[in-house]
């Protein structure tokens, strides 16, 4: 794939067309935001399009990548893939990868991700709960619980989706990574 249709890819794309979207909210809500305080934070294909904002629009002072794929689906399982704009330059901007201990596919992940990290200096950090599986960035971790305390649920379905880390712990684990990384992220 050619660099150019890289850059016209889905994630570029959806970076640009989130560029837009937040011109006109910040055209009409000026004075509303601080420049350099605005970040982005959302997992798996959300994760991929936070990293390409960071990279495409200079508005953004830093992002979360919450699992998130910074390559295309590669030919062969286990070849890696063309590496998207960020993840081939890096970042100079602060960005987390959050991962789960538990992500099946955390090997293809690692791919793209040691890439970034290795071409971002001090800018990348990558962070990882333990115990716990992908869908635990989500709502799921405190309703899996619930619906296995309900009877709706088995624990072993409740840990391949979420993990075996409690409810608590997790949402208590997962909102401390994101306050303590945007909160200094932020305050540069």
């Amino acid at each position: 794939m050619s660099s150019a249709a890289i850059q016209a890819g889905p994630a570029a794309r959806i970076a640009s067309k989130l560029s837009s979207k937040l011109g006109s909210v910040l055209s009409r809500n000026a004075g509303a935001y601080r420049p350099g305080t605005m970040s982005r934070k959302t997992r798996a294909a959300g994760g991929t399009t936070a990293a390409e904002t960071l990279h495409e629009d200079r508005r953004f002072a830093a992002a979360v990548n919450l699992e998130g794929f910074l390559d295309w689906t590669p030919a062969a399982a286990g070849a890696p893939g063309v590496l998207l704009p960020v993840a081939e330059q890096g970042t100079k901007r602060p960005m987390l990868l959050a991962g789960s201990s538990g992500f099946g596919e955390k090997q293809a992940l690692d791919l793209s991700w040691t890439v970034l990290l290795a071409r971002s200096a001090r800018h990348a950090t990558r962070l990882q709960i333990e115990d716990a599986n992908h869908w635990v960035f989500t709502d799921f971790a405190p309703m899996s619980a619930q619906l296995q305390a309900d009877g709706l649920m088995t624990a072993a379905d409740r840990n391949a989706l979420v993990g075996a880390i409690p409810a608590a712990t997790a949402v208590s684990d997962v909102r401390g990574l994101l306050r303590g990384f945007l909160g200094q992220a932020l305050a540069r």
